[in-house]
């Protein structure tokens, strides 16, 4: 296999992680709140293809506990801010 094809292997499994890791939680976090989230399917489609695209910045968020959970409050409050 080539360098490629590692890196490739690596941002894909970091992509689905870091969904899993990250996003996930915020999401319902906000169901919880909300009841609804608005173009759902969308904001998991970006983020997925954004990991993949920062794969070795996301990295670190989904392997380091303190950094996933600073990552997780950003990314709420970044997704679905409060006035």
């Amino acid at each position: 296999m080539s360098f490629t094809d590692w890196y490739l292997l690596f941002s894909l499994t970091t992509a689905i992680c870091a969904v899993w890791e990250l996003l996930v939680p915020v999401m319902n976090t906000e169901k919880e709140e909300m009841g609804k989230i608005d173009a759902e399917t969308l904001i998991y489609l970006v983020f997925f293809t954004m990991s993949i695209i920062l794969a070795p910045l996301v990295f670190l968020s989904c392997i380091i506990p303190s950094m996933g959970d600073r990552f997780k409050n950003s990314l709420y409050n970044g997704l679905f801010p409060k006035e």
